[in-house]
């Protein structure tokens, strides 16, 4: 529920953005399990929309989707300051510029590897906060 464009902070959530079921499900398993609440989204138009009346702790995103690329959804979260990782087969040196915001996290991933990635982006914006309050 939004009023006068208020978005709702949902603190612990993870936006998944993953176009692959059983990527997504191993995904968001390893999450919850770590105590992680996730959102799984399979392409640009449902995540986009779930980004207009929510905010993630933060998000992961591949970047090839079946309906394009995920570029518009990373534009949204560095717009909104929301960190996010990417998770994905393809070759950073071939991404938008948008994508370089992002911590990189090659598929295939081992879930150790994913929640130490997530924790770090987290914890990065927090510090950047803290930062920003500061000066």
């Amino acid at each position: 529920m939004t009023l006068n464009n208020f978005s709702i902070r949902k603190p612990n959530t993870v936006l998944i953005v993953e176009d692959e079921p059983l990527i997504a499900l191993d995904i968001e398993q390893t999450l919850m399990n770590a105590g992680h609440i996730c959102e799984i989204h399979t392409s640009n138009g449902d995540a986009l929309r779930l980004l207009e009346h929510n905010t993630p702790a933060s998000a992961i995103l591949d970047i090839a989707l079946k309906d394009g690329s995920s570029e518009q959804i990373a534009r949204s979260l560095v717009c909104r300051n929301i960190p996010f990782l990417i998770c994905s087969g393809s070759r950073s040196d071939d991404m938008a510029d948008v994508f370089r915001h992002a911590t990189w996290l090659p598929k295939p991933f081992e879930p150790s590897r994913l929640l130490d990635t997530v924790a770090d982006v987290i914890a990065q914006r927090a510090i950047q906060g803290e930062m920003e309050q500061r000066a």
